[in-house]
């Protein structure tokens, strides 16, 4: 199996899915506190610190590692796309968003 990972590499939303803190924001900048929906297969987020002018910005990612999308598991990936469309729901009440269709 190809692997673009060095040898010692540690992924940083492996360790969020953990529950891991760098206090020193060295490799895990997000925070436990940043976490909006988790389940056994997915874990979502807010990423405030990586884009704090865009107030909606949520990541979600599986919580076990896959190297690429090519690795990703369709029932999975379909996970994915299913609390996006929950996420992206609670975000547009949230912040009242309004649709203008013309």
């Amino acid at each position: 199996m190809y692997t673009h990972m060095p040898p010692d590499y540690t992924c940083p939303f492996c360790l969020v899915v953990q529950g891991i803190e760098d206090p020193n924001n060295k490799l895990v900048q997000s925070k436990q506190q940043d976490i909006i929906y988790q389940d056994e297969y997915v874990t979502a987020l807010i990423a405030a610190l990586w884009w704090p002018n865009n107030k909606g910005h949520v990541i979600i990612i599986p919580n076990r590692h896959y190297e690429n999308i090519f690795d990703l598991p369709l029932d999975i990936a379909a996970h994915i796309h299913k609390i996006a469309q929950r996420v992206s729901y609670a975000l547009k009440d949230c912040y009242k968003v309004r649709w203008n269709l013309h």
